[in-house]
């Protein structure tokens, strides 16, 4: 099974699950996280239980975590009280960062404390990562638009390099096919687009985006085989 985490109107989720349907592709939505019939213990987390889609599903049967999302919103919990919407939103992010943390099958991407789906960086600190670890990067500038408009020079367009667990997908200069894995290694993410200012070999890396467009037929494919790849790994540890 593959249980994707996302929101009710996503419909890029919804559209792979429906695709992926022969794989027992769900949505954990997040009005799932406070139906009944959760069973989490953190000295045994692979004996629980999860709510997908209604459904309680023994957590041993997943096979793989695809987080589309960086929290629950108080505005997605229509079932509860608008009152107590916000402090069942807060507590919901808090059990899904728990709950994926201790997931041992593949988790694209694996939840910190600060997001469900990787470290939530800021541009900032993407471009301070990049330059930790030797890759150029283009500075990042925040200002107040100016009252009058200002002819800038034109910008180069920017490329994407989507990793998905060790593959990288994309048609620019393998250097950057590199750079994306590193970035991948230092920031832990397993399921990514990296931006770079142009497909040469001296572009510069801009920031990333935790969340790759799945509509592609080429990242779907990628992030298949690695999921079935940890299959079979997983079902020959189990025969040792």
């Amino acid at each position: 099974m593959i249980v994707v985490v996302a929101g009710r109107f996503d419909r890029v989720a919804a559209d792979l699950v429906l695709d992926w349907a022969a794989h027992g592709a769900a949505i954990l939505g997040p009005e799932d996280v406070s139906r009944r019939g959760w069973r989490h213990d953190v000295h045994t987390p692979d004996d629980g239980v999860a709510v997908v889609e209604g459904q309680p599903i023994a957590v041993s049967a997943i096979d793989a975590v695809i987080v589309r999302r960086p929290a629950i919103f108080e505005h997605e919990l229509l079932g509860i009280v608008p009152a107590d919407r916000q402090y069942v939103a807060a507590e919901a992010t808090a059990f899904l960062i728990a709950w994926l943390a201790s997931r041992k099958c593949p988790v694209f991407n694996r939840a910190t404390a600060t997001s469900l789906s990787g470290p939530n960086f800021r541009p900032e600190q993407w471009v301070r990562l990049a330059w930790t670890i030797g890759i150029p990067a283009s500075a990042v500038a925040r200002h107040v638009p100016a009252q009058e408009a200002v002819a800038q020079a034109p910008r180069r367009v920017p490329v994407a390099v989507t990793v998905v667990d060790d593959r990288c997908l994309g048609e620019v200069d393998a250097s950057l096919h590199e750079a994306a894995r590193c970035l991948a290694r230092a920031s832990g993410m397993t399921l990514c687009d990296f931006l770079f200012d142009g497909p040469d070999g001296d572009a510069k890396f801009l920031t990333a985006n935790p969340w790759p467009d799945l509509s592609r037929a080429e990242v779907r494919e990628a992030l298949l085989e690695s999921v079935d790849r940890h299959r079979v790994h997983r079902k020959a540890l189990a025969w040792v």
